[in-house]
């Protein structure tokens, strides 16, 4: 996993870019680069799923987590996606399949018009 530090972040993200860019992951260090994006989006699950995928995850890639490092994650959760909301992030279903989640997505960043055009193609 690469760590980004907020002046490489800023320096990637101030390219002249004709497109949207999208950064994904978890930034302990959010509130330092929030200035840095137009939306924020949060993928909220339910406690159920986030155990699913963790040990999907774990059993994907051996040796997996530790049970301290899977439920540091589970008390994590809550905690990460109070502030993300704080921070005014868009809140996706998380818990929906990845092609709809991608879709919700597109239409909330290029609205309904270029979604029928990215199906479509």
């Amino acid at each position: 996993m690469a760590q980004v530090t907020p002046l490489g972040l800023e320096s990637e993200l101030s390219t002249d870019q004709q497109a949207p860019i999208f950064v994904c992951g978890i930034a302990l260090n959010i509130h330092h680069v929030r200035d840095l994006f137009e939306r924020l989006f949060v993928l909220q699950i339910d406690a159920e799923t986030q155990v699913r995928r963790l040990l999907a995850f774990d059993i994907g890639h051996p040796p997996g987590r530790n049970e301290a490092g899977r439920q540091q994650i589970r008390e994590g959760l809550p905690v990460f996606e109070a502030h993300m909301l704080e921070l005014g992030a868009v809140p996706l279903d998380g818990t929906a399949p990845t092609h709809a989640v991608a879709d919700q997505l597109m239409t909330l960043v290029f609205g309904e018009a270029e979604q029928g055009v990215r199906r479509n193609a």
